[in-house]
Formats: C-alpha cells, structure tokens, sequence
C-alpha cells in the first residue's frame, strides 16, 4: 500500500483554510472550493484530504437542507493541531481548544448559512465578524442567536439573523428581544434578519409591525434578495448611480440629519428627500408613517416589496413609491 499523503509545507491557502475554519467553527466541503479553488472539486477534495491526513481537519458527512431537499455534505472543523499551526505562525493569539469550537448538530444549518453569506460577499469588499468575536466585542451573552455580522465597506456593521423555514413564533419573538438590547460600544445598532422561507418572513413582519418597541434598523430580507442587493448596492454612491435616472440627486448638508432625510433628490420640478428602502428596513418605514414630512419624499423600493409598502403607507401623506425592478438590482 502507497503511503499515506500528508503536507510537506504548509501554504498560504493552507492558513487561510484553517483560519476560516477557526473563525466559522464548521465550513462544507462546496463553501472551501468556492473561497479557494474556484469550482476545482477535484481539487478541493484532494487538498481537504491532505490536511485531514496531516491532522490539521477533521471531516464527516451530514445531511443538509437545500431548496430540492436534503443531501448529504461533506464538512470541516479544525483540530487541536490545526490551531497549533494558527498559534505558531502569529495569525491567533487566543488560549482555545478545538472542542471549544464544536457546534451541537442542531445549531450546524444557521452557522453554515452565516458561512454562504460570507462565501458569497467576501470578494464583494465586505468584511465579516464571525459569532464569538462579536459577542466578545460587545460582551454579548452567549446564547444569542446572532450568527455574526458583515461590514459594508462604508464601516456600517450589520448583525446578521437567519431564519429557517417554519420558524417558530418564539424563536421570531426571541430574536426581536435580542434586537432591542444596546451595547455601549455599539452605538447605533443595525440588525439585518434574513429569511430562507417566506412564511416565515411575513409572520416576521407581522410581528415587528404590530409591536410598540423602539429599534435603531430592522432590515428583513429574503435570503437570496439579500446577496443581491448587497452585492448591488455595496456603498451610498452605488444607489445614488441608480436613482439619478429620476434626477439629480445632492446630499442633504444639515447637521447630521435623521437617516431618511440624507438625500435629496429633484424630481418633477421639487426638492424632495430620497429614501433608501431597499434593505426592507421596517424601522425606516414605521418612521415614514409616525413622523410628520416637512417635504416630501420619494421612497425607493425592490418590486417584490412594493405592494406591501404601499399597504403599510396607505394615507401617508408627501410619500411617493418608485419601484426598482429586479433587472436594474441585477445590473451587476
């Protein structure tokens, strides 16, 4: 028998597979190919099977919800040897143990959602604070559901919430609650609440609509309309690029105005304020109902969302909804 292949020298793409295994926890076998080979399955077997030879991973299969149903993945998480190596080379500092790292069986599906997230906009110039960091920057309890935050490259950091399908109203509730908490190095907290079911999505909205609590931003999004329009609209200059088909738009130069007076833009022959909506930020449009508009304003809004905006607007007065197809949120 041939012997067993292990590394001879380790890479940088060697580092970077092990220091996103250390962050993530648990990454599958699609999510490293995407990040490092660039669709070389192949490839990214035999490299996975080196590491694990060398002691650096370990692997097993599990069965993992997709759109058609289940299938069955192959998955990593790093080792105590593997975090030597991080140690070794200066790239961690941190006094911790691979069993530290484990994840119970049932809490695996929202960390790897959390990881396609990351898989899908890490080459989009956005960063990302996996679920311990951020818990550790804020001294968040940890037990909350937050699955870690991704950064625009405006410096906005959003904490990311993902909701499977049928979800239970009390996981919806609980989230909400951790929502509403503030953290004195935060500042203005901006939740993003990402949904893999659509049901669940509006019983979400249902709910925050209907409560009296105060939040900074809520942005609810479909999961696949989240990549999009993140991808789309990665900074201001990218959404005001968009809208000046409808005029010139200008920044508003008051004394840090409140978030949806920002922007102007001179549409139909008036000065009016130009709202992003894009992000179905729920608290911005709970605002646009309660606050009384010294100007108008023209709210922007994906297709999809329009008629429930409007709904929700229904008598709002100087509020005008201008819709962005799905061909210019895929213009990209």
């Amino acid at each position: 028998m041939g012997e067993r292949k292990t590394i001879k020298r380790v890479v940088e793409t060697d580092e970077g597979i092990l220091y996103d295994l250390y962050r993530f926890r648990i990454m599958t076998r699609e999510q490293i190919e995407r990040l490092y080979f660039r669709g070389s399955k192949a490839y990214t077997y035999r490299k996975m099977y080196i590491l694990r030879n060398s002691g650096y991973i370990q692997s097993k299969i599990i069965m993992r919800a997709k759109q058609k149903g289940r299938e069955r993945t192959a998955i990593y998480t790093i080792t105590d040897k593997g975090i030597r190596l991080l140690r070794e080379r200066g790239l961690i500092d941190e006094d911790i143990e691979a069993k530290d790292l484990r994840i119970e069986r049932q809490n695996m599906e929202g960390y790897l959602d959390f990881n396609d997230l990351y898989v899908a906009l890490k080459r989009e110039g956005y960063t990302f604070l996996d679920s311990r960091a951020l818990k550790k920057k804020y001294q968040m309890e940890r037990g909350d559901l937050c699955k870690g935050a991704v950064v625009t490259e405006d410096g906005r950091e959003y904490l990311v919430y993902i909701v499977r399908a049928g979800a239970k109203d009390q996981t919806l509730r609980r989230i909400m609650k951790e929502m509403n908490r503030s953290y004195r190095q935060m500042g203005k907290r901006h939740n993003l609440v990402l949904f893999r079911g659509l049901e669940s999505f509006d019983a979400f909205r249902t709910m925050y609509l209907a409560s009296d609590r105060v939040f900074d931003t809520v942005c609810a999004l479909p999961y696949t309309y989240a990549l999009n329009v993140l991808k789309r609209f990665k900074t201001d200059q990218e959404f005001v690029k968009t809208i000046t088909k409808c005029g010139k738009v200008e920044p508003n130069r008051e004394r840090m105005p409140e978030e949806y007076k920002r922007l102007f833009i001179f549409h139909n022959g008036e000065k009016k304020y130009a709202v992003n909506l894009l992000m179905n930020d729920l608290t911005l449009m709970d605002r646009l109902r309660r606050d009384r508009l010294d100007r108008k304003a023209v709210v922007f809004v994906y297709e999809a969302f329009a008629d429930r905006v409007r709904e929700y607007l229904t008598g709002v007065q100087k509020v005008e909804i201008i819709e962005i197809t799905d061909k210019e949120l895929r213009l990209y």
